[in-house]
């Protein structure tokens, strides 16, 4: 029996090499996470076709090498589709049928030119369906964040028009709530929290970019290993038509399918478009289930359709402080919110909400030194001065500068950027200007503003590191974590405080787990906390990385 193809790439990639290789070299040249290289050598190592050398790394075995041998195309058979499978426009060989959604189904795959392994939406309606894909392809593959699934490519054949995105490997919201459910458990409070929160990070960067999702639904939110909550089928339901409507009924407790009518918002079930706030109506929806392990159009006796109760304005579900305990008064009160029929009191953007629902950081920067204080602190602990309206300065500049940060810390961070800006454009050269813009612009998540602030700053004066840190967190959050763990790499040989050197590895650390790299990321948490031991975040960092490092190994 040959192997599947994704373990014959590893092989083919290992043939290269004459002595053991590290597990992250493959997997960048692979372009997949580490985890799920890891799942595979270790199947090689059973099957003999791989050994592991100790701190050394992976090589290929005889056994290996007769097998890439006995695959390898020869000069009659190259080009042909691989046997019994069907290779999409010559290049994505279909492997596995993962599942069926409302508009395609989707496979597991094998990326034959870059040999990585993808998952293709195979349109239902074919090459009228990518008709009207096209249009919106390049938009699509430019939502490029860390919590929305990354779409490669879009293309077709003469019969089938198909999706090619990143493959994720861990189950759909879907898949885990019903493993759950069926265990007789549910999701913790904090866990519910944190995958909201990333949903909507997730949205307020499409939104921001007037990109509606359309069909927010557990199914096309997914849960990658690395703990980022990814949302996926970016504008395919806006772009290919209404969702259809379920006659399905559902029993009372979990339902077993979350289908599209019963995450949709009431104004989308009566046939009016998808907008922002529709987006945001599917997302109350999630967090309701996710909070108290029911749907909250679901009726006691299991008889009504879901989507018939969406859009009966006298049904008014259930607070979920009623059906679940501990959950604090403010994150009750955005749901309820969240599910209002009437759009005027609604939520309008999910900026809006994402600042409410996000725990508060409790941290404000010095205007002077940059030092991170306690937000209740009125003098910084590192350099003595003022945290709000700070001391008389030489230079109009830093007047401004320092009035600016004293808006910024009482709130009010719009008035501050435009404060600053209207400072850089009298003075382009005020190196500690720009970096001041990168930090802000990150805190109202404009992150590819924030980079290019940054990016002024390190070209006027390269030797401060808060500029660097920065850039690096606005790439991080845009899903670039090479280049993120570059500029902490940076701010790191250029920081001498040990208290935002433990930060600045935390940053790091936190941007190696999302890029898969769990070892490294395990190492920098580790040294963060041998540096400041309090630094809360990179212990939490090193906790969640622990059964990271157990399945890998």
């Amino acid at each position: 029996m040959s192997l599947p193809a994704s373990r014959k790439i590893i092989l083919e990639k290992l043939k290269k090499y004459d002595k053991p290789v590290k597990s992250s070299i493959i997997a960048q040249e692979l372009g997949i996470e580490r985890l799920a290289l890891m799942v595979r050598l270790n199947r090689l190592i059973e099957e003999e076709y791989v050994n592991h050398v100790p701190s050394e790394g992976y090589i290929i075995t005889e056994k290996g090498r007769a097998e890439v041998l006995s695959q390898a195309p020869s000069t009659q058979t190259k080009g042909k589709e691989e046997e019994g499978k069907t290779a999409l426009g010559g290049r994505y060989v279909l492997e596995e049928l993962k599942g069926k959604g409302t508009y395609g189904s989707v496979w597991i795959a094998t990326d034959k030119s870059l040999e990585r392994p993808v998952a293709v939406k195979l349109l239902h309606g074919g090459i009228k369906d990518f008709e009207q894909l096209k249009n919106e392809g390049k938009a699509l593959s430019a939502l490029t964040h860390k919590n929305i699934v990354i779409v490669h490519d879009l293309d077709s054949d003469k019969e089938n028009g198909w999706l090619v995105m990143e493959l994720i490997e861990g189950p759909s919201l879907q898949e885990y709530l019903k493993t759950k459910a069926e265990q007789g458990t549910w999701v913790s409070f904090k866990e519910a929290r944190d995958i909201v929160e990333k949903l909507l990070e997730a949205l307020e960067f499409a939104h921001d970019r007037n990109r509606v999702h359309g069909d927010i639904k557990p199914a096309n939110i997914f849960l990658p290993k690395t703990g980022e909550a990814k949302l996926g089928d970016f504008g395919v339901a806006k772009i290919l038509g209404n969702v259809p409507e379920t006659k399905e009924e559902y029993p009372p407790g979990y339902i077993r399918r979350l289908g599209s009518s019963s995450c949709a918002a009431p104004e989308v079930l009566k046939g009016e478009p998808r907008d922002f706030q529709s987006d945001l109506f599917s997302v109350g929806i999630v967090a309701y289930l996710l909070l108290t392990g029911q749907h909250p159009f679901m009726h006691k006796s299991g008889l009504i359709p879901v989507s018939e109760l969406i859009k009966n304005d006298a049904y008014v579900p259930q607070k979920p402080s009623e059906l679940a305990q501990n959950i604090p008064e403010k994150y009750e009160s955005i749901v309820m919110r969240l599910l209002e029929r009437d759009r005027s009191k609604r939520y309008q953007k999910a900026r809006e909400v994402l600042d409410e629902w996000r725990e508060r950081i409790e941290i404000v920067q010095c205007p002077t030194c940059s030092a991170e204080n306690p937000v209740l602190n009125k003098f910084c602990g590192q350099c003595g001065n003022a945290l709000g309206l700070a001391r008389e300065s030489k230079s109009r500049s830093e007047t401004d500068l320092n009035t600016s940060f004293a808006l910024f810390t009482a709130g009010r961070s719009k008035d501050a950027i435009k404060l600053i800006q209207q400072v850089l454009d009298k003075n382009k050269d005020f190196a500690k200007g720009w970096n001041q813009l990168g930090y802000m612009l990150n805190y109202e998540r404009r992150y590819e503003e924030a980079e290019d602030a940054c990016t002024k700053s390190i070209k006027i004066d390269p030797k401060p590191s808060s500029p660097y840190q920065a850039r690096g967190f606005a790439k991080s959050n845009l899903g670039r974590f090479k280049a993120a763990i570059e500029d902490f790499t940076e701010a790191l040989k250029r920081e001498p405080d040990v208290k935002r050197q433990s930060m600045i590895l935390y940053n790091r650390g936190y941007s190696k787990k999302l890029d898969g790299d769990f070892s490294k990321a395990y190492e920098d948490a580790t040294k963060a906390l041998e540096l400041d031991e309090t630094n809360s975040k990179a212990k939490r960092l090193k906790e969640s990385l622990e059964p990271l490092l157990l399945i890998s190994q």
